[in-house]
């Protein structure tokens, strides 16, 4: 007869401690994301196709509070919803298309300038929508700021910055990064999730400024993500980015 392998009442009691600790917590890092926290859907979220109109809508469906989409221009100066320098070829939706559907959801849109041709036509169409509560930019990079501020005044952005993962611990370099947000007049920083650090975010925070991740599509990398407590990830999941945030 084969013999049962039994375990100890002591053993069972350490395994449910474990279990209860575990989901503690979890439920303590959840509850301290900041007031205003966000999810992003990135362009492409939930199996579409990135830069689609279904994209957006899709977002909406799946529980994010942010849309994302990738600004482009045609030659003729026409913006368009496109990651790379359109071919002139492949008819791509435009951006006008993207705020009416915009106007019809309860959600906001993350605009990732790809390019500045024509920034002017961009903020007229915002403005013809009413939407400038509704919208923001991703994709500034420094060079880019002056043509942002010119000709989208009033259009809040993230400035974009390549994180030096060897030095997102030190005081100085965070300081620096602090300093260079401030002067470019953004309301915080986008980054990939991969370079930042809970003394990144703290000090940020300590600023009065946001701290944006990108782009967590595994589990593992959501949770993460989650517990250095940023006011937004982005993720082509968002569905189940809103569930690991959502569960008891």
């Amino acid at each position: 007869m084969k013999k049962i392998k039994l375990i100890s009442a002591a053993t069972v009691t350490a395994i449910c401690s474990a279990l209860c600790i575990s989901t503690v917590v979890k439920e303590t890092v959840i509850r301290r994301l900041p007031e205003g926290f966000t999810v992003t859907a990135h362009t492409g979220c939930e199996g579409t196709k990135d830069n689609s109109l279904e994209s957006i809508t899709k977002g909406a469906e799946a529980g994010a509070d942010i849309v994302e989409i990738d600004l482009h221009f045609l030659d003729d100066g026409t913006p368009v919803l496109s990651h790379n320098k359109p071919d002139g070829k492949t008819e791509l939706p435009t951006f006008e298309s993207a705020l009416q559907a915009l106007c019809e959801l309860d959600i906001r849109m993350n605009i990732d300038v790809k390019a500045t041709d024509n920034m002017a036509e961009v903020y007229s169409l915002i403005k013809n929508y009413n939407l400038v509560e509704k919208v923001f930019f991703t994709g500034i990079e420094e060079i880019k700021v002056p043509v942002i501020n010119s000709a989208a005044p009033g259009i809040p952005y993230f400035l974009n910055v390549d994180v030096d993962k060897k030095k997102n611990t030190d005081f100085d370099y965070l300081n620096s990064l602090v300093e260079k947000v401030r002067e470019c007049g953004a309301i915080g920083i986008n980054m990939k999730f991969t370079g930042c650090s809970d003394e990144l975010v703290r000090f940020f925070r300590s600023e009065g400024l946001l701290v944006s991740l990108w782009t967590a599509n595994k589990k593992k990398n959501m949770l993460s993500c989650i517990r250095l407590k940023p006011d937004n990830i982005t993720t082509r999941k968002p569905s189940v980015l809103k569930s690991i945030i959502n569960e008891k």
